[in-house]
């Protein structure tokens, strides 16, 4: 599971333990306001400053900028 912060960040969550995130992916510059899955490991981002990112969960990075 995926959720996002303010500051940028996605948090990574295993399904049955919410406790504390797994995992943690930055690069964005403002807040992550939308995702949307693509595939068991592909997210596509929506930020703050107006780009469209395409992130990677496994590997934790981001693709590409999309728009």
């Amino acid at each position: 599971m995926c959720c996002s912060s303010a500051e940028g960040t996605l948090f990574l969550f295993k399904w049955d333990w919410f406790g504390d995130a797994s995992d943690r992916l930055t690069g964005h510059s403002c807040s992550v306001d939308t995702i949307c899955k693509i595939d068991e490991s592909t997210l596509l981002t929506g930020c703050e400053d107006g780009k469209l990112r395409g992130v990677s969960i496994y590997p934790n990075k981001i693709l590409s900028v999309i728009g």
